[in-house]
């Protein structure tokens, strides 16, 4: 019977390391078959990391088709796009190659121990990674998909025996791949390739990266973008709309969640904005997408210990979270009213 890493087309072992740089298509074969991996997971909570690492392969394949003999290797492709305002594949390879950092670190953790789950490995792994990059809403959503790991003898089972062989063949793939994010880690450390702020998606803190669409197209030209509907009407007929997708983004769905919460006392917070979830945002996203934010909202405290945070579940604490949750509701009323009068300004989120 044949192992994962003999079936695949390509291992990272085999991946050309110039001079020059790492070999683009060669990167990206290999990286495609890292993807099938997650298939052994066998869950689809990991949707949602492999819908991130398909789409980043899809802007470096793609950069790579314009222009094949300049970008040959990684370092010239990204060279190439340096100069342009929408540096997409660059930000690609950037996201890509911190989300095989964190595979990468996830399953060194494992193989060195053979005492630990799959789960703590990628628990861990996030904490000391990706998890620095995402904001407090997305961070309970990775910690949740990399819990619903199969336990470890599952897993190499499927990669084709938990013995030294399968060991071995692991040790080799994985070592090549760290080579390459090392690789990567120092091309852009070394250049301002990391800091692609002005292409609307990479924030210099990601914590705030939401906020920071709005703030930045704002600060552009404070006069013009002094309402939010004058901010979006601006950003009208440019090729990516980041600070109009970031205001599209939760409110009404946080706004749904909590007024279930202060309306109904015995109503557990998992429930409030599950429900919310099902009415807000789960239409915009797709069928693997859907069940990991599900899963997150079952992640939500106990109601008492949330009340008791904001105050006391107490008639003070509800009444300023009544008085704040309506005029956070107008709001949204608002915005959801400017965007029905002028669909074309919401098309395509």
């Amino acid at each position: 019977m044949q192992t994962f890493f003999e079936k695949i087309s390509r291992s990272y072992a085999d991946v050309k390391i110039t001079k020059n740089g790492i070999d683009t298509p060669q990167f990206i074969e290999a990286t495609e078959n890292l993807v099938k991996l997650f298939d052994l997971l066998g869950s689809s909570a990991f949707s949602i990391v492999v819908n991130d690492m398909n789409g980043n392969i899809k802007k470096i394949r793609e950069r790579y088709l314009i222009n094949p003999t300049g970008s040959n290797t990684l370092q010239k492709l990204v060279a190439g796009e340096k100069v342009e305002k929408k540096r997409i594949a660059t930000e690609g390879l950037l996201w890509l190659n911190r989300g095989l950092g964190f595979t990468a670190t996830a399953l060194r953790r494992n193989l060195n121990d053979p005492n630990e789950e799959l789960s703590v490995s990628f628990v861990k792994a996030y904490e000391g990674t990706l998890s620095q990059f995402h904001s407090i809403f997305v961070r309970p959503v990775f910690v949740l998909a990399m819990q619903a790991c199969p336990p470890r003898a599952v897993f190499y089972e499927k990669l084709g025996g938990n013995n030294k062989k399968v060991h071995a063949q692991m040790g080799s793939w994985l070592s090549a791949l760290e080579h390459i994010v090392a690789d990567l880690n120092k091309q852009f450390e070394r250049s301002s390739e990391l800091n692609l702020t002005d292409t609307g998606y990479v924030a210099k803190d990601m914590r705030l990266l939401e906020e920071s669409k709005i703030r930045e197209r704002f600060l552009i030209n404070p006069t013009g973008n002094d309402t939010l509907q004058n901010l979006v009407a601006g950003e009208q007929g440019g090729e990516k709309r980041i600070a109009t997708q970031g205001l599209l983004c939760g409110l009404g769905f946080t706004a749904l969640a909590l007024r279930r919460s202060l309306d109904d006392p015995n109503e557990e917070l998992s429930v409030s904005f599950t429900k919310a979830y099902e009415g807000t945002l789960k239409q915009f996203h797709g069928m693997m997408i859907r069940p990991v934010f599900t899963l997150a909202m079952k992640a939500c405290p106990y109601r008492t210990v949330f009340y008791d945070k904001l105050g006391g579940d107490n008639d003070t604490v509800r009444a300023q979270m009544d008085t704040w949750l309506s005029a956070l509701e107008n709001i949204v009323v608002e915005l959801n009213k400017f965007y029905a009068d002028h669909p074309a300004y919401s098309k395509g989120f």
